[in-house]
């Protein structure tokens, strides 16, 4: 190779090699349409840099060449902007044939003309639609993709959804929404499903034989701004899933306790669910919801900002591992000690933005891990915010490590 004085002497390989040290996009579209063996060069230096492609990071010239040359090693592509989504499906039907992940903007106007081609990508797994609320009928499309498992729904109305249960074979759904969806009656059918996230739904669930034995296989489910039975109903709590292990509600409308969600199904999740994440505003948890958090003996993760004294101070639980109790303004010195002493197996608290905690608690905070047997090669860590303290006069802190975050959790 090094006798080479002309570039198209070099093995293709080598040519890949030089696109890869060209920064600018249009530099390299000029270099690949200069002659054929540049453009096999460049197809080679595509299949292995742009697997992924994003189109809505790239010039609609460029991702075009990448998905004419390289299409077959493109396994993800997203397009957000409603503008070239025809153009794109079609390159993707005629050049992507191991397409696996596809994130586009759908429009009714347009849809005849994307079905087809969309339906054509037989090795498709993920899905994430968006729309405008405007509405398009999508379902009997999907039907055609024998391997789709997960699917990403945004801004369609109702009408559109009613029909998701005969994807049978879904094991992730995700709708973001505006109006009211009723998780139990439409999605019941959909046995398959290991992951949920909706935002804005309804949890009840009726007297139907889909509802028994509902969601087996579900482990991880996300609901923001839930709206649950009136109190007059008999099944206003949470639906026992027998393989739940992470449960996330982000506001339930109207506003309801942790105790209330759970309910009676509490004592079922006691040995199944191993975390929490539960967020509400303008209420304040209470001794009932201190219980619930107890009474869940698998539990290991609970995030619940905004918590108190009266609260943190109550719960006793030798399973739980992790507490981001962040942005409570209500918490305390005391209140953090007293769930040390509660929890002997505590080893992460995060209480970042709580103005009154600060380093005071370190020293009688030591003498608890002690007690509770905490050892060295595995200490408790806090996070917390600058104004905790700057300097911490204390010797052993070999049983407490001290980490400094911003609000977006990352460290300093």
């Amino acid at each position: 190779m090094a006798g080479c004085k002309n570039i198209l002497d070099l093995p293709v390989g080598a040519i890949s090699m030089i696109f890869s040290h060209v920064e600018e996009l249009t530099d390299r579209l000029q270099l690949a349409q200069a002659h054929p063996i540049l453009a096999n060069g460049f197809a080679l230096f595509a299949a292995n840099a742009h697997q992924n492609v994003d189109c809505d990071d790239l010039p609609i010239s460029y991702w075009s060449k990448i998905l004419y040359h390289a299409g077959a090693c493109v396994v993800s592509i997203s397009l957000r902007k409603k503008d070239h989504v025809v153009a794109l499906l079609k390159l993707a039907s005629d050049h992507c044939p191991n397409l696996e992940e596809l994130n586009i903007h759908i429009q009714s106007e347009s849809w005849g003309v994307i079905a087809p081609m969309l339906a054509s990508l037989k090795k498709l797994i993920r899905i994430s639609l968006q729309n405008n609320f405007v509405g398009v009928d999508f379902i009997d499309t999907l039907h055609e993709l024998p391997l789709l498992r997960s699917l990403l729904l945004v801004g369609f109305p109702l009408k559109n959804l009613r029909r998701i249960h005969e994807l049978h074979w879904l094991t992730t759904l995700r709708i973001i929404n505006r109006n009211a969806i009723d998780v139990c009656l439409w999605f019941a059918p959909l046995k398959n499903l290991i992951n949920m996230e909706i935002m804005v739904a309804y949890v009840g669930c009726p007297d139907i034989p889909d509802c028994k034995g509902l969601w087996p296989e579900m482990k991880f489910l996300n609901l923001t701004y839930v709206t649950f039975p009136s109190e007059k109903c008999q099944n206003r709590s949470l639906p026992y899933l027998p393989s739940l292990k992470q449960l996330n509600i982000g506001e339930t409308i109207p506003l309801m306790k942790l105790s209330q969600v759970f309910g009676s199904s509490v004592s079922k999740y006691a040995n199944t669910l191993c975390r929490i994440r539960f967020l509400y505003k303008g209420q304040a948890l209470d001794a009932e919801d201190a219980n619930t958090i107890s009474e869940l003996k698998a539990l290991t993760h609970v995030c619940l900002p905004g918590v108190s004294n009266k609260f943190i101070g109550q719960i006793k639980s030798d399973s739980l591992q992790e507490l981001f109790v962040r942005h409570s303004d209500n918490l305390t010195n005391s209140g953090v000690l007293r769930v040390l002493s509660g929890c002997k197996n505590l080893r992460i608290i995060d209480f970042f933005g709580c103005k009154f905690v600060n380093k005071k608690m370190v020293e009688p905070a030591l003498k608890i891990l002690k007690k509770n047997g905490v050892k060295p090669d595995k200490p408790v860590e806090m996070r917390v915010n600058y104004e905790f303290g700057n300097h911490i006069s204390f010797d052993d802190l070999t049983l407490l490590v001290i980490r400094r975050s911003t609000a977006d959790g990352r460290f300093i």
